[in-house]
């Protein structure tokens, strides 16, 4: 590995990580913000909770989460005083600036990973679109296997992530 081979690995690495905490942040941040309105609204307007509970799944999408904030920010802000009477104060502001770490912390990753050398930026394409050939086929099995855990286990990925497969415990 050449220097500047192994500082853009670094740097993916440390976008990565930062990425992570800023959508599992602004996640939190979303659930907090939906589960307030869901209270405060459940009774009296649940037109107002469905406007909170619109959308599609968000799942690991940075963009999905970044769309659902959008779509909050103006809903919490015109019911500020209804969410904050179920905990959550500021909840519109909170929102904009998680939406903007989010962001930021996102471009900085794209930006690590155009800076990448070519062959290796080619090579996290690839694992990237065998991960999620995997992912489908681990859901594939899931539905095909229903009830034979053994057969579900071949094709479970805990193998892929770094600590690999969680070790059965012993009864004491």
């Amino acid at each position: 590995m050449w220097p500047d081979h192994s500082v853009a690995k670094a740097d993916v690495s440390q976008s990565c990580v930062a990425v992570d905490a800023a959508f599992r942040a602004a996640k939190d941040l979303v659930g907090d913000c939906v589960a307030a309105a869901t209270n405060a609204f459940e009774d009296d307007a649940p037109r107002v909770v469905d406007a909170f509970r619109a959308g599609s799944k968000i799942g690991q999408s940075v963009a999905k989460l970044d769309a659902k904030i959008a779509r909050l920010i103006p809903l919490a802000t015109t019911h500020a005083a209804a969410l904050a009477a179920w905990g959550e104060p500021n909840i519109g502001v909170l929102l904009e600036a998680a939406q903007t770490v989010l962001r930021d912390t996102n471009a900085a990753q794209e930006k690590a990973l155009a800076d990448l050398p070519g062959k290796t930026a080619e090579l996290y394409e690839a694992k990237g679109q065998l991960f999620g050939l995997l992912k489908k086929l681990n859901r594939a099995a899931s539905r095909s296997f229903k009830g034979k855990q053994e057969k579900r286990r071949a094709y479970n990925l805990d193998i892929l992530y770094r600590r690999g497969a969680k070790k059965p415990t012993k009864a004491a």
